[in-house]
């Protein structure tokens, strides 16, 4: 089967490598990490309930011979349940914990649940899941499942990676580093094999529960958030940290980012890349000609953020169905309005026409149809 790339390491322009990726469109990538193809919140298909693909669709072989799935919350254009059966019901899927039971009730024979701060190993790989502000609740609710929103590291012996899934900020956010190291240098009783059995073996019973990693704070006390006093002693740097930048409709509601706050988690994560997700896929049916330019400005409005912030994360805009990081990829272009100029109050999100109103902070603006699920 073709793999992401015959290269092992990519290097885009500042030299350091990353681990073969390719943005197959809205949070689904496909990473290649301690000799395990990992696949994000898949969503492969051409239509999400209301929701359309735009672009080109997801080709068959960028989603053969997934080792692992990931999915960080129970939103239909995370967990999509036919995307899932494309990739077959005995492919091993991590979920967040509470999840489980469902989805076992759904035909899936090897699913792990993880709470935040549990991890677990798979070959070379270390997953552990971490905190996520979003409210990730099944829409409509499944009886007797509840089980929040988390994101992911991935770490391998030459790289970490941060999928946040859908999040808005959270202070633990400049200890995710700090917390891939600890999760990685964990011995005795530390992270569990979790090597899924040959797809046709027998279904898993619940498994015991993973163990979990030291929080935040360290020695149990209060923790002090890290972009506020960052130490002076060298930290470890996350590689990749691949953020949500947009969504598919014309607003956000709450436990998103959009381009400047997801530049604000650029500033407190410090990675040395930084991958925008979560744009340019999908878009409600019926959309007029307005919905064009959120398509396709949120990253270039994002790496516009992180250049004026004056931050040294290179961010790869990469388009839907894409290998991250490849020569020639467009890296940082300066955002330019939906004509061509520059926006006139630097803001995306609302219909041309309407007035250029920025809300106070802590404030969003009023729920229209086609917003984000909240």
């Amino acid at each position: 089967m073709r793999r992401v790339d015959s290269d092992p390491l990519r290097r885009p322009s500042g030299g350091r490598p990353i681990p073969p990726m390719r943005f197959l469109g809205h949070s689904t990538v496909l990473v290649e990490i301690g000799g395990c193809r990992v696949l994000t919140d898949p969503v492969l298909v051409s239509r999400v309930i209301a929701l359309r693909r735009v672009g080109a669709p997801v080709e068959a072989v960028h989603h053969a011979g997934v080792d692992l799935v990931v999915i960080s919350h129970l939103h239909a254009d995370h967990l999509h349940l036919p995307s899932l059966r494309l990739l077959g019901r005995a492919v091993p899927v991590v979920v967040p914990a509470g999840a489980g039971p469902w989805l076992r009730r759904k035909g899936f024979t090897h699913v792990t649940e993880l709470a935040p701060g549990e991890s677990l190993r798979r070959g070379g790989l270390t997953l552990t899941a971490t905190e996520a502000v979003h409210d990730g609740a099944r829409r409509p609710a499944v009886r007797g499942i509840r089980a929040v929103a988390v994101g992911y590291l991935m770490r391998s012996t030459e790289h970490h990676v941060y999928f946040a899934g859908d999040t808005d900020l959270f202070d633990g956010m400049a200890d995710l580093a700090d917390l891939a190291g600890r999760a990685a240098t964990i011995s005795a009783g530390g992270p569990r094999d979790v090597a899924p059995p040959p797809r046709n073996a027998p279904a898993e019973q619940d498994a015991p529960a993973p163990q979990t990693a030291p929080p935040p704070g360290g020695d149990g006390g209060p923790a002090t958030p890290r972009h506020q006093d960052r130490a002076a002693a060298p930290r470890p740097r996350l590689d990749v940290a691949l953020l949500p930048v947009w969504g598919w409709g014309p607003n956000l509601g709450p436990g998103h980012l959009d381009p400047a706050r997801a530049a604000e988690a650029v500033r407190r994560i410090a990675p040395a890349f930084a991958v925008p997700i979560h744009w340019g896929t999908l878009s409600p049916y019926g959309a007029g000609r307005w919905m064009r330019h959120l398509l396709v400005d949120p990253p270039h409005r994002f790496a516009a953020e992180v250049a004026a912030a004056g931050l040294d994360t290179e961010v790869l805009i990469t388009p839907p169905g894409g290998v991250v990081g490849v020569a020639g990829a467009d890296h940082a272009r300066p955002y330019r309005g939906p004509a061509g100029g520059d926006a006139p109050d630097g803001r995306i999100g609302r219909r041309p026409g309407r007035p250029a109103t920025a809300p106070s902070p802590g404030t969003r603006a009023p729920r229209r149809p086609g917003e984000q699920p909240r």
